[in-house]
């Protein structure tokens, strides 16, 4: 069985559900990201913002390489992109981790609709928050109204849940590498229409860990009194 790893907000490899699942499911898997060309137009970001995805996709790579993996990249109309890869590549199924923003989730939904009607499987997951907006209904199945009784129902889902971080998936070493050309290097900023600059954070994934254990150790225990402090 082959599969797509789409990665699109999820740029790493501890705690990747998709991922994860595609290692336990497949038998050959194909990392892919795609440049989301309308968005890139649009502007709607800085060039730090492209410089950062830049850096942290370089990262990525390299992990996947590492793995024996290589990341596949293409660029344009993301709904297109992802169809042609599955066409292309003869693909089994198509996994990634849910976005929640209103475009993300119609893209997502086109993209379920569209690969169905090839005969490849989708396979989502939850990520980037602790529960998803399904989770957090009232008895009455509606969404709650009151910040106060969404805070109480959060905190109890909380207590009765035990979290799990997935790690990375080494299971990934031991696949066969799927029979593709190599990736052409990825663009730069440049080549997406943005400037090259100096970032104030260093991008990877590595680099997240460490300001997340740096954040650990020290100004999370003060953060109660340093939170209204301007940044």
């Amino acid at each position: 069985m082959r599969g797509i790893v789409w990665f699109r907000r999820d740029l790493r490899l501890h705690d990747q559900p998709a991922l994860t699942a595609a290692c336990a499911e497949c038998d050959e898997i194909i990392p892919l990201f795609i440049f989301d060309e309308p968005l890139l137009q649009s502007h709607e970001f800085g060039s730090a913002c492209v410089n950062f995805m830049l850096g942290c996709l370089e990262d990525l790579n390299a992990a996947l390489s590492g793995l024996g993996a290589p990341l596949q990249w293409r660029r344009g109309e993301p709904v297109e992109q992802v169809l042609q890869a599955a066409r292309e590549w003869k693909t089994d199924a198509v996994y990634w981790n849910r976005d929640y923003e209103p475009g993300a989730i119609e893209r997502d939904r086109l993209v379920q609709q569209r690969l169905a009607k090839l005969g490849v499987a989708v396979r989502t997951f939850k990520d980037h928050v602790v529960f998803e907006a399904s989770e957090g209904r009232g008895a009455t199945g509606e969404p709650l109204q009151r910040y106060s009784a969404y805070r109480a129902r959060w905190w109890t889902k909380w207590y009765a849940t035990t979290p799990a971080v997935q790690p990375i998936p080494t299971a990934l070493a031991k696949k066969k590498a799927a029979p593709l050309p190599l990736s052409h290097p990825l663009p730069t900023a440049g080549e997406l229409g943005y400037e090259s600059v100096v970032l104030a954070f260093e991008p990877g994934e590595q680099n997240a860990l460490k300001r997340l254990r740096w954040f650990m150790k020290g100004p999370l225990h003060s953060y109660a009194q340093g939170r209204n402090l301007p940044a």
